[in-house]
């Protein structure tokens, strides 16, 4: 069809422009179908996406930081300018609000996908490299041509969102260069890549928690623990790209759950020691005793959530209540040390 259009001096700009995009559909087609771990395919190539910006142009991209969003033409945050050229940024003059810089890839087929950029943040810390559910730390503070950051996913089909994810406040500059999708095929060989890929990011909970060096709420650990099963068994398209986005959104609320717990559990090693070192016998040093020990849970006790050895033992509460349990723990403490002295102390 292309070649006798083509032929054809009658043909239109328009009927030329139209087949020359299913010509270029139809390459990538035939490119997808044997795509692989060896072979894999650049999407952004037939995609309307900037991707090194040399032109400047941020085509494709959105920004939702509330700071300037733009193709930067200086090399102030490259390692190597003469190398990498113009990037892309987002910057201000203070932190920026959290937020994302972010572009949607379209008509992919379903299977394993790597996103890869020269990504980076002036802090070095805040702020994720993502592909659909997955993402990974950045913590470069240049453009580095020989560091780019990664991260390795499964879409379903369709479209998947990619870029920048600030989630803390903090950064002033982050920005991208050199971006790149690669198409890893949907074999047994590309899904079992991304799960090694997923799992080299998360820690050994199982060990953290038989070590008592962590704990997390129980119901979180359970739906971890079944995600983390059922991504591992997927097999087909469909099974898969949901596993997937489940464990991600599994291991995001662990993270969670480990760190309220995690500051809960430093606040009462701090109070046991105070308790254990003080000679006041003052009723809030009595109180915050009281709670320490009790590994039971009283109607209308304390805060309501019993004492905190309960807490820590049957780990029942969810970020918002251990995060109060944590306010409520504090204030004891504080009072405690407050009232612990005599007078010539």
């Amino acid at each position: 069809r292309f070649e006798a259009l083509y032929n054809n001096t009658s043909s239109t700009a328009e009927a030329m422009t139209t087949q020359a995009q299913k010509l270029r559909d139809a390459i990538m087609a035939a490119a997808y179908y044997v795509a692989s771990l060896d072979n894999p395919v650049e999407v952004l190539v037939n995609q309307s996406i900037a991707t090194d910006f040399s032109d400047e142009q941020t085509t494709g991209w959105t920004s939702t930081t509330h700071a300037q969003n733009k193709g930067a033409g200086n090399g102030n945050n490259a390692k190597d300018y003469s190398v990498t050229g113009n990037h892309y940024e987002n910057w201000n003059d203070g932190a920026m609000s959290v937020g994302k810089v972010s572009a949607t890839a379209v008509k992919l087929p379903a299977g394993v996908y790597r996103f890869e950029a020269l990504a980076f943040t002036s802090t070095g810390a805040g702020l994720n490299l993502y592909a659909g559910a997955a993402q990974k730390p950045v913590t470069s503070t240049l453009i580095d041509i020989e560091s780019p950051t990664e991260v390795y996913t499964y879409c379903g089909g369709g479209e998947m969102e990619i870029g920048l994810n600030l989630f803390a406040k903090g950064p002033n500059w982050i920005g991208l260069d050199n971006v790149q999708l690669y198409y890893l095929g949907d074999s047994d060989e590309s899904y079992e890549k991304l799960l090694e890929e997923i799992m080299l990011l998360e820690p050994d909970y199982e060990a953290l928690f038989d070590d008592e060096e962590a704990c997390a709420q129980v119901s979180v650990r359970a739906t971890y623990t079944a995600a983390k099963n059922t991504v591992e068994s997927a097999q087909t398209s469909q099974a898969r790209a949901q596993a997937v986005d489940d464990f991600m959104a599994a291991s995001k609320a662990m993270a969670s759950s480990v760190a309220a717990y995690g500051a809960y559990k430093k606040v009462f090693d701090e109070a046991t020691d105070f308790v254990g070192s003080t000679t006041s016998e003052s009723d809030e040093v009595m109180l915050l005793g009281d709670y320490l020990g009790d590994d039971v849970k009283e109607e209308g006790a304390y805060n309501g959530n019993g004492g905190a050895l309960y807490i820590l033992e049957n780990t029942l509460l969810d970020d918002a209540q251990i995060t109060a349990e944590l306010t409520y723990l504090s204030k004891l403490l504080f009072d405690a040390k407050a009232n612990a002295k005599a007078d010539g102390d």
